[in-house]
């Protein structure tokens, strides 16, 4: 990475299987024994240009606390629950007829590429918020079976037209003014 001016930058990725507390001990070692240590996990791994390395389910605890907390990944309650109420804040800013994509939403709220956080919230919110305006990029519909076609008959019914499987984005994205949030 010192080529590219981060002479101090560290890439590191790690795979591994995880799984509820108290998995009893038989289990983790036939895991470790079939799976993990598999050709075929060994042939993926090193295919990504990476090395194999099996751990103990302490060491792999460990080694995910440590990246865990030297990345900065730890998302303490307090700023998940504000984050949150952004992302509650701008879904509800959407006006009826008009949609936005998980992209979107995260981006007005100020947490750029949090995207997911925001699928997993509508997919816990029930009615609480207008999900249904809040699709994949290019307008596709991401819920799945029934969800899928309710959140469509929710958005034709508030006028949104769809080409295909998708929505006219160029006639029903919502165009968010960030300036508004403040």
């Amino acid at each position: 990475m010192a080529e590219l001016g981060f002479p101090n930058l560290q890439l590191s990725t790690w795979f591994g299987i995880v799984g509820p507390a108290g998995i009893p001990a038989p289990i983790i070692k036939k895991l470790n024994e079939k799976f993990i240590r598999s050709a075929a996990v060994t042939q993926m791994v090193v295919s990504q240009a990476a090395e194999v390395f099996t751990a103990t389910p302490e060491q792999f605890g460990a080694l995910m606390a440590r990246d865990i907390v030297r990345l900065g990944m730890f998302d303490p309650p307090a700023e998940r629950e504000a984050r949150e109420q952004r992302f509650r804040e701008v879904i509800l800013s959407i006006p009826r007829g008009r949609v936005a994509s998980y992209g979107q939403v995260a981006a007005a709220a100020g947490y750029p590429m949090y995207h997911r956080q925001v699928a997993k919230l509508l997919r816990n919110c029930g009615d609480g918020l207008p999900w249904h305006r809040v699709l994949g990029i290019g307008g596709y519909i991401k819920t799945r079976q029934d969800m899928g076609l309710e959140q469509r008959l929710r958005l034709e019914m508030e006028g949104v037209r769809f080409i295909g499987k998708r929505v006219d984005m160029a006639e029903h994205q919502h165009r968010f003014r960030t300036w508004e949030f403040e």
